[in-house]
């Protein structure tokens, strides 16, 4: 993945010969430049520099550009996982108490739309206490992550107790261990009614990344609805929400797409105007 990549050049800018100034160097220090994972900001930036040295000068005005951009969306990033870390934390024990009944009234029968047509390498994004577990397509290999341990620990309960062959992780959505292409299709419920407007388009990318060329992303979502009397009582219900669970009801995912590199395939409401799933896939080049 980008960090094998990133290791190789740093070593080739050490001891190996010259990059030449070609338009394929360029490309590539613009492209590490801008990937920020788990290898390290300061991997990438040696990197970059490796590459560029021997380009245009202009590649260290990008590069500080690139550093100043890696900085933030890691200093985000962590405050993000700090904040929903708690309050994941706090609730994990009431959680399937205070979901109870949603789950029977209203989520089960989605869930069984959310998984039709998946089938192969699988990525539960978003676990939770592991709702999903009995909806999984018999044959995948399923892979979910979830930022509380407080929350695993539930879902390795449930995974024990009805035998579901699933990996666990605890794991930031916008900062996924896994290579590219990883996965066939990608599945989330209602993990983006949790990420802040500033989370949903670096959170899409990593689903994109993740996802293999051809593969589906299924997220399952709330809107706010249309309807003066639901729209009424879901404003009521949006400060109890956001306090409990740090959601929303109105984050309109599916905006942040096309600079995800994400094409959107079809929106359906599933429960009245409310609940929404959108199919997306990588763009094709």
């Amino acid at each position: 993945g980008r960090a094998r990549l990133a290791n190789e050049f740093v070593l080739k800018g050490r001891a190996g010969p010259r990059p030449s100034p070609s338009g394929e160097s360029r490309r590539l220090c613009r492209t590490l430049c801008l990937c920020s994972n788990r290898d390290g900001f300061n991997r990438i930036r040696q990197v970059a520099y490796c590459i560029c040295a021997y380009s245009q000068s202009r590649c260290d005005d990008r590069l500080v550009a690139c550093n100043s951009q890696l900085v933030m969306q890691d200093a985000s990033s962590r405050k993000f996982s700090l904040l929903k870390h708690k309050t994941y934390n706090r609730i994990a024990r009431l959680y399937d108490i205070l979901d109870l009944p949603f789950e029977h009234g209203r989520y089960k029968p989605l869930r069984r739309v959310l998984f039709d047509g998946v089938n192969g390498a699988l990525l539960d994004a978003g676990v939770g206490t592991g709702r999903n577990f009995p909806f999984y397509p018999t044959g995948s290999r399923v892979v979910g992550i979830d930022l509380s341990s407080a929350m695993l620990a539930r879902a390795r309960q449930r995974r024990d107790k009805l035998g579901t062959p699933v990996d666990l992780h605890e794991m930031n959505v916008m900062e996924m261990d896994f290579a590219d292409d990883s996965f066939d299709a990608v599945v989330s419920t209602f993990l983006f009614c949790v990420l802040d407007a500033r989370h949903q388009l670096p959170a899409l990318k990593e689903l994109n990344r993740v996802c293999r060329p051809g593969g589906t992303i299924h997220i399952l979502e709330y809107a706010l609805s249309e309807n003066p009397m639901r729209r009424f009582i879901m404003k009521l219900w949006a400060p109890w929400v956001r306090f409990a669970y740090g959601a929303d009801f109105n984050r309109n995912t599916e905006q942040y797409l096309e600079a995800a590199g994400l094409e959107l395939v079809e929106k359906k409401f599933l429960y009245k105007d409310i609940i929404k799933l959108l199919t997306v896939r990588p763009k094709t080049s």
